[in-house]
């Protein structure tokens, strides 16, 4: 991460202006390694539990073993696997392609999309797909999962409170600054735009750290839905297995009833965006 002097001061206005005149504006103060560890704390105090991404890559492997019938394991063992090797590279794509969308350059995003969608389109979808039914079917995933979105959501609220010194053009609101050791006035918390409040608060979160592994962990590969078709190749549905029955081979995804293998979490209890 880019050092910055905790003198300095962030200003942010939310992507969805695309800076147009009269915009919100959220100011924040870097904060020094003293207030840094008072966020951690604050974030730890909620209860969050962070999942590091080799960990949820072995829970959607567990997943597999426990869910699917044995005849399916190599099939999506091995799309795992493919999704490991693609996923930073997706990542970066991504990446360019929220660049391209803040600079308002629409022939750049539809170019990088048409070639992500082209190269990566139906390797996600089939992941999403599996993801999805897994957290469904294996609760290991499913509590991890939605550990990780509220340690998120956790974080960036408490980034956004913990951090802002300054505003302006906030509806209702005159532009302002906060009293040192003062939590921000609450007639401003309510008059936030809940959208912006997410943003900017995302915004703060990741100048605080955030790592690689945490980075991906948060990351949702867009949904090919609304992009240009791609030809996908064949591949087995996944169903419930019934008990006594094999399922057709290739055919089907289906459930294993007769392993529920229960795993242990490996966790980071408290982990923050300061602990990085």
């Amino acid at each position: 991460m880019t050092q910055i002097s905790t003198r300095e001061r962030l200003r942010h206005t939310p992507a969805r202006y695309k800076d147009a005149e009269g915009s919100p504006v959220f100011i924040f103060k870097v904060p020094d390694l003293f207030e840094r560890e008072d966020y951690t704390r604050q974030v730890a105090r909620r209860g969050t539990v962070y999942h590091t991404r080799e960990r949820l890559k072995d829970l959607r492997r567990e997943g597999v073993r426990a869910v699917l019938v044995p005849d399916q394991h190599d099939y999506w063992l091995a799309k795992l696997d493919r999704w490991d090797e693609v996923e930073e590279d997706l990542m970066e794509a991504r990446k360019s392609l929220v660049d391209a969308a803040r600079r308002g350059d629409e022939d750049g995003m539809k170019a990088e999309s048409s070639a992500l969608v082209e190269q990566y389109g139906p390797l996600s979808e089939e992941i999403d797909e599996l993801e999805i039914d897994l957290i469904k079917q294996y609760q290991p995933l499913a509590e991890a999962k939605a550990d990780n979105n509220y340690y998120l959501r956790v974080s960036q609220i408490q980034a956004f409170l913990s951090f802002l010194v300054g505003w302006e053009n906030i509806d209702g609101i005159p532009d302002g600054v906060r009293d040192p050791g003062r939590s921000l006035p609450l007639a401003l918390i309510d008059a936030v735009d809940q959208d912006d409040l997410d943003d900017a608060g995302l915004f703060m979160w990741s100048k605080l750290h955030v790592n690689k592994d945490q980075a991906k962990n948060f990351e949702t590969p867009p949904s090919s839905s609304s992009s240009p078709e791609t030809t996908k190749a064949a591949k087995p549905r996944r169903t419930a297995a019934r008990a006594g029955k094999s399922s057709a081979k290739g055919s089907k995804r289906t459930r294993n009833t007769k392993s529920r293998r229960k795993s242990g979490r490996s966790s980071t209890s408290g982990a923050t965006a300061g602990a990085g």
